[in-house]
């Protein structure tokens, strides 16, 4: 589910030396959490087992610096490659029900 490029530039000019970012197991675990929907951070600690490596390196630091996760003030976390369909963005009505 990750693109091959996620984290190089627009025009693919990332170094040769330079690997593609692979998440970890945790980061892993986090995007198939958020895959589809939104979390709040203890509902997203709560789906991974383990709250208190979110914020550690190896955790949410690193999708969000790759843009593979982002945050909406309102839902919480979600991941930019399948985002919850209540996001503008993502055509889904976040706007008013009638």
């Amino acid at each position: 589910m990750l693109p091959t490029g996620a984290g190089s530039g627009a025009n693919g000019s990332a170094s040769a030396s330079a690997s593609p970012f692979v998440p970890n197991a945790f980061q892993q675990a986090i995007l198939e959490a958020l895959e589809g929907r939104a979390l709040r951070t203890r509902a997203l600690g709560d789906a991974v087992g383990d709250c208190s490596r979110l914020y550690k390196p190896g955790g949410l630091a690193e999708l969000r610096a790759q843009k593979l996760v982002a945050h909406h003030e309102r839902l919480g976390f979600y991941s930019t490659l399948a985002p919850p369909p209540q996001l503008p963005d993502a055509g889904g009505s976040a706007g008013r029900s009638n």
